[in-house]
């Protein structure tokens, strides 16, 4: 898990981070089908990061960062993608569309289903 800007430790539980959340907001989760080797690449670009709060608003934000870590492990998303958060959900609702994702919505205060226990790290 990395989510920048908001005090979660760099590369932590997915579940946990999305349990800590959950009495807060509404959240979806998009599962990209993905290789191996397509998600080492990703880890490389993301891994570089070493502060959990060193991300500012624009241009280098969250979804900035998302859409280069994407990019990095090759996953079709379309160019240009602007930095803001609405544009990374139009890419991956577009994503979806194509088959190359499946979206999870988890309502505010829902449960963590156990099927992203997978992506927590061992």
């Amino acid at each position: 898990m990395f989510s920048f800007g908001n005090d979660t430790d760099l590369g932590s539980s997915l579940t946990k981070y999305l349990e800590r959340e959950a009495p807060r907001r509404n959240t979806t989760v998009f599962r990209i089908q993905t290789t191996a080797e397509q998600e080492a690449a990703i880890l490389e670009y993301l891994r570089q990061f070493t502060r959990r709060n060193a991300v500012g608003v624009y241009p280098d934000n969250c979804v900035n960062r998302t859409n280069l870590a994407l990019r990095a492990g090759q996953v079709d998303i379309p160019e240009p993608l602007s930095p803001v958060p609405d544009s990374l959900l139009r890419a991956m609702l577009n994503l979806e569309r194509r088959g190359g994702a499946q979206r999870m919505f988890l309502p505010r205060y829902g449960e963590v289903p156990t099927s992203l226990e997978e992506f927590n790290p061992r």
